[in-house]
């Protein structure tokens, strides 16, 4: 993210604990190929709690709106979210994505992968899982006007694994949206097929018409 003269990137460390280490980038002779990534003082920006609140805060999906910060990340498979005011100072999370009820297809696992706003209407992909013998992954969505309460819009999920299973004869077994580009009236999604024990992974893209049917059918890479 921009802000003023500054990019933000804001990442996550090995174990998960201490989260979205944020680093602040200064500019280089030619900022759109250059960077010089430098570590910010105040690093981590959101840790564990000694009390236990989180267990880890991963995946930071990062919203700047305004003057106002966003972010929205997955802890013990649910989403929470925490605001600031200048990237840095980040107020303690809170839970704003729970699990669905049981039997539905996203009761053990809704962790965010996709965040983005548009209009005046945030939008988050994450990922589902219902806790049955295949372990597979889906994927959910959901909308807030606030980034606070969030509104889940289906009540099966948008996307799974099968017709990319189909069509390129693998076996993958998770699927995640991470990236929407908007072009025109179209919608280009970018995102990650893995197998069970995540040793393959085919990085993917899609496109659609609609927020409410990404689609990620196109390999662009495979890595083992």
């Amino acid at each position: 993210r921009l802000s003023g003269s500054t990019y933000y990137v804001d990442i996550t460390n090995g174990a998960k604990d201490s989260i979205i280490a944020a680093q602040l980038t200064a500019e280089a002779a030619d900022p759109a190929h250059s960077f010089t990534l430098t570590k910010h003082a105040s690093n981590p920006l959101v840790i564990k709690p000694a009390l236990g609140v989180l267990n880890e805060f991963y995946r930071p999906n990062v919203v700047k709106d305004g003057s106002n910060w966003y972010v929205l990340a997955k802890n013990t498979n649910e989403g929470w979210y925490s605001t600031s005011a200048d990237g840095i100072t980040w107020a303690e999370p809170v839970k704003c994505l729970p699990v669905g009820a049981n039997g539905t297809f996203d009761d053990n696992k809704c962790s965010p992968t996709l965040v983005f706003k548009e209009g005046s209407t945030y939008y988050c992909y994450y990922a589902a899982n219902d806790g049955g013998g295949s372990n597979t992954d889906t994927v959910g969505w959901t909308t807030s006007t606030d980034f606070i309460t969030w509104t889940k819009q289906s009540a099966q999920a948008i996307l799974s694994v099968n017709p990319y299973n189909t069509i390129y004869g693998t076996s993958m077994t998770y699927v995640y949206l991470q990236d929407c580009i908007k072009v025109g009236s179209q919608y280009y999604w970018f995102g990650a097929y893995l197998n069970i024990d995540s040793s393959v992974c085919h990085i993917a893209y899609g496109i659609s018409s609609s927020l409410a049917a990404p689609v990620l059918n196109i390999k662009i890479a495979a890595a083992t």
